[in-house]
């Protein structure tokens, strides 16, 4: 053993010792006792740490301890150190429940438990003057401030992080659902699979635990901004700071963003199955995020099976499916047959097949938002839920160039702002763009087969519907996609007819400059000939009378 040893600031530590056992497989092969200092790791005799093992280096590692922290370095080893599978680049701490592989060895490090008290007890020593701040840190973690929304499930509350002194919202179980095992699983899984959905565009988890009175939560990033149902809402209502802000030009900026989420989460084999307007929150600065994953399934993993007393009552189902929509906002979240939110669910979640639900799913009720977004309405609407179930189901539903209104002037435009509620103002023109009418009945297609088959074609689509160019979608005519190029080339365009015009008029001038010398040239002519006709009369000798 090295007899250096580092020098321990507070408290006395010079009997403090650690324990390094060394594993090949199940079977221990050495146990060290190591004192403050620096120790050698390697299959070099020499070394303190013996370690004779397959793929272990000559001078493998370099073990440092010290009063508060055990520190491993890889010293250039062929085969790399490993903490919990992790290789090692820099220095660094190992903690005391930590594996460290080396080779085909495993090195366990450990404190006696008299060593760990020792060290625990320090920390609070009041000579230090730790006591306050750790009872800071310590204590109190979460002061609930108000309820921000209510749904199905759960209960969405504005808190404050005593800790970090921050506001998050923070989400718990509906008081009805919280003693159901099924329920507090799925409360469970909806926190760890958001948390491990690390996008900028999709909500950040902060922690997963229980209160003081035993209820779970998992709070969030607090978003102080909008809805995207909201803004599409005041949009229809003639709100003119929001029509400024959000024209379908930072409207489609807002849905690519959306798609960004969806497609990232895809690829992580997680499908949302709950998307609607409500559940994109659009932040003060721009931020765009997609909220409530608690409908959200890996469908490339295992799927728990729901228990047969806690299915859905059907005669409650049925009840509901008899209530009637409200307008753009849409119906409370469903559970059973019914996966998702009517109307924004796919053929296949309304027809309750719930091992059909893939990617493609999520990819109709995006279209179904765009149709929002273009058209101010949901795109199937009806009296009841069933009513409006029955539409997706059987593909009925309106294309959105139908809601296109004649072109009106400016001064009666301006007046039908406020006369009318579904006044395309968002649109130019107040017109849908026949490319993104076309990428919408694409993605609304009834059949799987026949929609987008990646959020990647369809951004593709809208991207080029974005850039002035014709979406595959459209299907444009030759045409088209030369109007599409001049509409892109405005400038060039515009010179060009300028030139050519003013070409034109120099040609036509210099025709007419030429057709004006030649008249004057004939009349001259005409004029000569008439004058020397008339010298020629006045010269000649007059004839003889007979």
């Amino acid at each position: 053993m090295s007899d250096s040893a580092s020098s321990a600031t507070g408290p006395d530590f010079a009997v403090l010792r650690a324990e390094v056992d060394v594993f090949v497989g199940a079977e221990e092969i050495a146990k060290y006792a190591v004192e403050h200092g620096e120790y050698l790791i390697g299959r070099d005799t020499s070394c303190p740490i013996f370690v004779d093992a397959e793929n272990v280096s000559r001078h493998h590692a370099r073990l440092i301890f010290t009063a508060y922290e055990l520190v491993i370095e890889d010293l250039g080893s062929s085969n790399g150190v490993f903490i919990e599978g992790v290789q090692v680049q820099l220095p660094t701490r190992i903690r005391l429940d930590q594996e460290v592989q080396i080779g085909r060895a495993r090195l366990v490090v450990r404190l006696p438990e008299g060593a760990a008290r020792q060290l625990a007890e320090a920390l609070w020593d009041n000579d230090l003057g730790l006591g306050a701040v750790r009872e800071q840190v310590g204590g109190r973690k979460y002061k609930v401030i108000t309820t921000i929304n209510r749904g199905g499930m759960g209960v969405i509350l504005q808190a404050r992080d005593l800790r970090i002194r921050r506001t998050v919202a923070m989400k718990v179980i509906n008081s009805k659902h919280q003693f159901s095992r099924e329920n507090a699983l799925r409360f469970v899984d909806e926190a760890q699979l958001t948390g491990q959905l690390e996008h900028p565009n999709i909500i950040p988890v902060y922690e997963l635990g229980i209160d003081e009175q035993g209820e779970m939560f998992y709070t969030m990033k607090f978003i102080k901004g909008t809805t995207l149902d909201d803004v599409l809402r005041g949009i229809r209502n003639a709100k003119e700071k929001i029509i400024e802000k959000y024209p379908l030009s930072a409207l489609l900026t807002i849905f690519q963003k959306v798609c960004d989420a969806i497609a990232f989460a895809h690829s992580k084999g997680v499908v949302h199955r709950d998307l609607k307007p409500e559940n994109i929150m659009i932040g003060a600065f721009g931020e765009v995020l997609v909220v409530d994953w608690g409908l959200a399934k890996n469908i490339t993993g295992g799927r728990r099976e729901i228990r047969p007393s806690e299915t859905p009552d059907p005669a409650a189902q049925a009840a509901a499916m008899q209530a009637k929509p409200d307008d753009l906002r849409g119906f409370e979240t469903m559970h059973g047959l019914i996966v998702g939110t009517p109307p924004y669910i796919s053929p296949e979640q309304a027809r309750g097949e719930l091992d059909k639900i893939d990617a493609r799913s999520d990819i109709y009720v995006l279209g179904e938002i765009l149709y929002a977004i273009l058209t101010l309405r949901t795109p199937f609407e009806a009296e009841t839920i069933y009513a409006v179930v029955e539409n997706i189901v059987n593909g009925r539903i309106e294309h959105p160039s139908i809601h296109n209104q004649p072109a009106k002037s400016a001064r009666r435009r301006k007046r039908d702002l406020v006369a009318e509620s579904f006044v395309l103002a968002h649109c130019p023109g107040q017109r849908i763009p026949d490319g993104l009418s076309a990428v919408v009945m694409k993605a609304l297609s009834t059949a799987p087969a026949d929609r987008y088959q990646t959020v990647e074609d369809l951004q593709e689509d809208i991207t080029a519907c974005q850039g002035g160019f014709a979406p595959k979608a459209e299907r444009a005519s030759i045409p088209k996609h030369f109007a599409l190029w001049a509409g892109r080339h405005k400038t060039e365009v515009t010179l060009f007819g300028v030139f050519f015009l003013l070409f034109n008029v120099l040609v036509i001038g210099f025709f007419l400059q030429l057709r004006h010398e030649r008249d004057r040239a004939q009349a001259s002519e005409r004029a000569a000939s008439k004058r020397l006709a008339e010298l020629e009369a006045a010269h000649a000798p007059e004839k003889p009378a007979p």
